[in-house]
Formats: structure tokens, C-alpha cells, sequence
């Protein structure tokens, strides 16, 4: 399980590598470049989403909600919205029962992007690395409170999953940050 989530990480941080080279030949303040930037980000969360760790059937976990909230936490909001609603609507599409909470899971990793964003920017709180490590602990501890509604019906251990997604999850989403600061 452990190794699973180190290589959906692993992929997850090689695409956005590609996608801060973008980010640096494009800038982030021209609205165009904002809906581009969002698309290529709800596109890696395809592309993380298309290699899930599978739980059970119809519910599966992916590295996709440390990506959508630092999009909202870097990109601010049209980013957030656009790599929300493509990683929303692949969700939906891919089916089963984890697909409602998946995509509100999405939603609620966009919206602590942004309340980070703006918590940051108005002096409230600084994107230091235990700050980021913190944050990503919280928005990965909202994909395990959907997954506990699921527990009867997993094909592994919850507990396992759990530790797991901790330990790897939240150091890919300061990794992520790191990258995309470039």
C-alpha cells in the first residue's frame, strides 16, 4: 500500500515538473493563462486518477487532492475551479460509490487551497514547511473521513490506508509547492 501511494506521488510530482516549466514561460496573472494553467492541472489529476490505488470496488484513492488544493493555494481561484471541475467530472465518469464523496472531497481540497491562499496573503498565517505539512495533513484527512463511511465495504485494511496516505500525502504537497515555486 505504502509504495502504491510513493508511486502515484512519484507521478504526480514528475507531471507537475513539467507543468512548472509552463507556469515559469507563462506567468500565473493573465486570465488565459490561469484557465490553461487550471486545465493542465485537471489533467495531471486525470492522469493520477487513471493509476488509483483501489480500496474497493468503485472507491479508490489517489494523490489528486494534494494537486487541487495547491492549485488553489498557488493558482488561486479560476486555476482551483478549472482543475476541480475536470478532476470532478473524471471522477463522476470513472463511477462507483466513492464517486459523490470523491468529488466533494475534490471541492473541499480546492476551497482549502483558496482559504489558505487568502489566510496567507492577508498575514494571518505563513507557507512555511510545517505550515504546508500541516495543510496537507488536513486535506488528506478529509479523503479518510469519507473513506470511514466506507470501512465495511474496503478490500484493505482502513488503518493501513490511513498511515500510508499520511506519511506520503502531505510531504508531496510541500513538494509540490516547492516544485511549482520553482
Amino acid at each position: 500500500m505504502l509504495l502504491d501511494f510513493i508511486r502515484n506521488a512519484a507521478l504526480l510530482l514528475a507531471l507537475c515538473w513539467l507543468q512548472s516549466r509552463i507556469w515559469q514561460h507563462w506567468g500565473h496573472r493573465v486570465v488565459w493563462s490561469q484557465l490553461v494553467l487550471g486545465a493542465v492541472f485537471g489533467l495531471i489529476c486525470v492522469a493520477s486518477m487513471a493509476d488509483p490505488i483501489e480500496l474497493g470496488h468503485g472507491i479508490i484513492v489517489d494523490a489528486r487532492l494534494a494537486l487541487v488544493s495547491v492549485a488553489g493555494l498557488l493558482g488561486g481561484p479560476l486555476v482551483a475551479i478549472m482543475s476541480a471541475v475536470i478532476a470532478g467530472c473524471y471522477r463522476l465518469w470513472i463511477g462507483g460509490v466513492g464517486a459523490y464523496p470523491g468529488v466533494v472531497s475534490i471541492l473541499l481540497a480546492a476551497l482549502m487551497g483558496l482559504v489558505y491562499r487568502h489566510a496567507s496573503e492577508s498575514g494571518r498565517i505563513t507557507q512555511g514547511s510545517t505550515q504546508l505539512l500541516v495543510f496537507g495533513l488536513l486535506v488528506h484527512a478529509i479523503t479518510l473521513l469519507m473513506l470511514s463511511q466506507f470501512q465495511g465495504t474496503l478490500e484493505v485494511s482502513f488503518s493501513e490506508t490511513a498511515v500510508a496516505m499520511m506519511i506520503t500525502m502531505p510531504p508531496t504537497t510541500l513538494l509540490l509547492v516547492a516544485l511549482l515555486r520553482g
